[in-house]
């Protein structure tokens, strides 16, 4: 597992708390059921119940040992930012039942604020808050519904409860709403996507015109929507589910017992709600405040892809777009997934005619994918964030799978992605493939599918070779691999074709050149075969061969075929991996 990317929070300075109350929920529900309050002694009266809550909330907070690393990787405002390892195992304890009995009354107080004061934007937030925490979204939702307050407000509490509950596609839609009947300050704030640049993203960023911002802030929203398969853009409504709860705990007491400000509201934007906290037992005197540690959830991931690829797209190559996991500027994490990794996949593309078949085949780990395992998997190729050109999913058991689309020949971004049921493990790779026009005269040859091969006979189509594609590109020494590919490009043609098959290491390091020539380690081996192939003006032939291959050192290798007749050649290449 890479290192945890959740960060400790310890508060740096003393803060001045809120000052201790008396109220409880309990005397808040008996003033409202007396002589009728005013709408000032109704809002003191809650606001006094929320303070009393979040005081029991840290009084029971558990004990930690200390605040983590004693080293800050980053400080904003009043706090360090710490990132420990050992919190990539974290989990929130059970909340003590005091604690759960005390949400209950607060609840049931903001219920009936609620009921006098509906219109009231703060009680409005704290009960769909609270509700929330409670693990009520049913109860929250209805709470939204039953808003009277700003109609973007109202819609902005309703799009964080679906959100919550995992229903992206929805909250996107009420987002969308929220944003457009919002006052422009606030919409402006919330679109503002600079907090979560740095370096040369942010530098980027600003060289552009307001115009072209906002084509690179869609543009990066659409590349930051962590699986293309499932509806909605849970990485753009996180965003904005993160300003609701920015706006519920202002002017609100705070568990830590600091005044909401700035600093609390940019650690909320880049890393999301906290979601648990301890205790740290005062070092000096002990009438000191203990101090407090705040959890983020564990494994988060930048989702954020680099501001360069929207001035060159072609530099997404295979493998070049990996998941930030150290030192990133934002963190998220799904609520469907505890874990994104990177997709072990083969993805070859088939030429027909103005169109390709796109073919993915992928291979999640067998050690922790059992054949009984239910995994949702997808292929989706778009050209940009308004043109999706295909989009397949499946819902398969076990640790391997073969997906194809249809497409247009064209350049676009792939997304492979698998979901695996059981311990929540989402997987992905996404690149962007180019598929040049084919044209008939000219000699062109397809990628080559590696593929399984138990029979005595090769297929003779693609549809025959596809459910035994591998779903990888790693061979073992002396492993027989099957091979199939097509030649385009023959219309008219005749005569014999000259193929020859290679495969060699690709480019090794120095280091490893020397110890082969001083003889501390094999050299790589390089295999070569040629034969002549027959042609009777057909269009296009497919062909499939069995590999058997030698007993090659572990490396990276190219598998190159190249076909020629005549002056005109063809060449395609696949790299592998021996194990």
């Amino acid at each position: 597992m890479p290192p945890s990317l959740v960060v400790a929070v310890v508060l740096l300075a003393a803060e001045h708390a809120l000052p201790p109350s008396n109220a409880s929920a309990q005397g808040f529900l008996h003033l409202a059921t007396g002589h009728e309050p005013d709408s000032g002694s109704i809002l003191r009266a809650v606001r006094a119940a929320q303070s009393q809550f979040e005081r029991l909330r840290f009084n029971n907070l558990p004990w930690s040992w200390g605040s983590g690393s004693t080293e800050c990787s980053e400080i904003i405002g009043r706090y360090c930012i710490t990132l420990d390892d050992a919190d990539d195992t974290w989990k929130p304890p059970t909340e003590p039942s005091r604690v759960v009995r005390g949400r209950d009354s607060l609840i049931l107080a903001l219920d009936s604020a609620a009921l006098r004061l509906p219109g009231d934007k703060w009680i409005a937030g704290q009960r769909v808050r609270y509700l929330l925490e409670a693990d009520r979204s049913s109860d929250a939702f209805a709470a939204a519904q039953a808003c009277r307050s700003d109609k973007w407000w109202c819609t902005s509490l309703a799009a964080l409860v679906e959100h919550r509950d995992g229903r992206f596609d929805k909250a996107d839609s009420l987002f969308t709403i929220a944003l457009r009947e919002m006052p422009d300050k606030e919409q402006r704030s919330w679109r503002d996507i600079r907090i979560l640049l740095a370096g040369e993203d942010l530098g980027i960023f600003k060289q552009f015109t307001p115009e072209r911002q906002d084509s690179l802030a869609s543009w990066l929203w659409w590349l930051a929507d962590p699986l293309w398969m499932r509806a909605g853009n849970e990485r753009r409504t996180e965003h904005y589910a993160r300003y609701v709860f920015d706006r519920i705990y202002k002017d609100s007491r705070t568990v830590e017992g600091a005044f909401w400000a700035d600093d609390l509201g940019e650690l909320l934007i880049r890393y999301g709600p906290m979601a648990g906290w301890e205790r740290v037992r005062p070092s000096g005197s002990a009438v000191m405040r203990p101090g407090v540690v705040g959890h983020f959830r564990p494994n988060g991931r930048e989702f954020f892809p680099r501001a360069r690829w929207f001035l060159n797209g072609t530099a997404i190559g295979p493998g070049e777009w990996t998941l930030g996991v150290e030192r990133t500027r934002t963190e998220y994490m799904p609520s469907y997934a505890f874990s994104f990794n990177p997709l072990e996949f083969q993805l070859a593309v088939f030429r027909r005619g103005d169109s390709a078949v796109v073919v993915a085949a992928y291979q999640l780990p067998a050690d922790s994918t059992p054949g009984s395992a239910s995994v949702e998997s997808g292929l989706i190729l778009a050209s940009d964030e308004r043109s999706t050109l295909a989009v397949k999913r499946e819902s398969s058991l076990g640790a391997r799978g073969v997906l194809n689309a249809v497409v247009p020949a064209k350049p676009a971004i792939v997304s492979v992605e698998a979901l695996v049921d059981s311990g929540r493990r989402a997987y992905r790779t996404r690149f962007r493939l180019s598929i040049p026009q084919l044209s008939a005269s000219s000699l062109t040859l397809s990628d080559v599918l590696l593929f399984d091969n138990a029979e005595e006979t090769n297929p003779g189509i693609l549809e025959e070779a596809l459910p035994r594609a591998r779903g990888t590109t790693g061979v073992g020494p002396g492993d027989r691999v099957s091979l199939y590919w097509e030649v385009y490009g023959l219309r008219g043609r005749e005569g014999a074709l000259d193929v020859e098959l290679a495969l060699q290491p690709q480019k090794t390091r120095w280091l490893r050149r020397t110890a082969e020539r001083v003889r501390l380690t094999k050299a790589a081996q390089s295999v070569r075969l040629r034969w002549s192939d027959q042609v009777t003006g057909q269009d296009v032939i497919a062909r499939s061969l069995r590999l058997e291959l030698p007993r090659l050192p572990r490396g990276s290798y190219e598998l190159r075929i190249t076909v020629s007749q005549g002056e005109e050649q063809a060449v395609t290449k696949r790299s592998l991996t021996v194990r």
